[in-house]
């Protein structure tokens, strides 16, 4: 859970320190300094992930290439939005979202399914911030958390909850304390991680669409789930790989 060479911080034989060491300083993905950071954040990272070396910098592997580690982070500041403005904003979104293709493509899929599974709770994944009130984000957004009303509805006109109420949770690391409000207000209760995967047993629906951790690898590690709303589903995933691209000016990046 901690960098190599960590236990140089002056802590005691067989202790580990929560200060980040100053060689994985450069590691941590926002780049913060101790002066700058106020919190820890589990970081996941997927098995395609983990065997992808970045070739530029192959010590990396050293700080970074592990399953769950700890990232110090910056989680202070105002948010971007009021209460009201996020009201109005999701209820002009679910309304646009009721009369889509997508929402009658979805309820469609859940009354034809073919199911005995015992929905009693959806836990969600990944869904984003509800303050963020321009571009594609708001729409996506607001949408993903107006489906997951859909979703319960659809589950209990099946019968599928056993008559019983559906409880919805939210688990996303970008909620601040005005989207905890709002979700409370809308039926979610929003969960700190990993509450969120804790949650789920045989009894759950997960949703996630394009999470930024792997929640399916999570999952099926703690407790496999009675159904999985997911985004687009391949075959296979590709094996990730990193690209070399040279510039005019001779800078040189690598892509993944």
């Amino acid at each position: 859970m901690t960098c190599p060479r960590s236990t140089a911080l002056k802590s005691p034989v067989g202790a580990r320190s929560l200060r980040k060491a100053r060689h994985c300083a450069r590691f941590i993905p926002i780049r913060l300094t101790d002066r700058d950071s106020n919190t820890y954040r589990i970081r996941y990272q997927s098995i395609h992930s983990l065997g992808c070396v970045p070739p530029y910098d192959p010590e990396r592997v050293l700080c970074k290439c592990t399953p769950v580690a700890i990232d110090y982070v910056d989680t202070s500041g105002p948010g971007e939005s009021t209460l009201e403005a996020i009201g109005g904003a999701f209820f002009k979104q679910r309304q646009i979202w009721l009369e889509s293709l997508g929402h009658r493509n979805l309820e469609h899929h859940l009354s034809t399914l073919r199911t005995t599974a015992n929905i009693r709770k959806i836990v969600c994944f990944g869904l984003g911030s509800l303050g963020r009130l321009s571009g594609d984000c708001y729409t996506r957004t607001h949408t993903q958390h107006a489906a997951v009303e859909t979703i319960a509805a659809s589950l209990v006109r099946r019968g599928l909850s056993g008559s019983q109420e559906i409880k919805c949770y939210a688990q996303d690391p970008v909620y601040d304390e005005v989207d905890h409000e709002f979700l409370r207000s809308i039926g979610i209760t929003p969960l700190e991680d990993p509450k969120g995967f804790l949650e789920v047993d045989e009894h759950t629906l997960v949703f996630s669409v394009s999470p930024d951790v792997p929640v399916k690898q999570i999952v099926t590690d703690l407790h496999w789930p009675g159904a999985m709303i997911w985004d687009t589903v391949t075959p296979s995933e590709k094996r990730k790989s990193w690209a070399k691209y040279k510039e005019n000016d001779g800078t040189i990046f690598w892509i993944t």
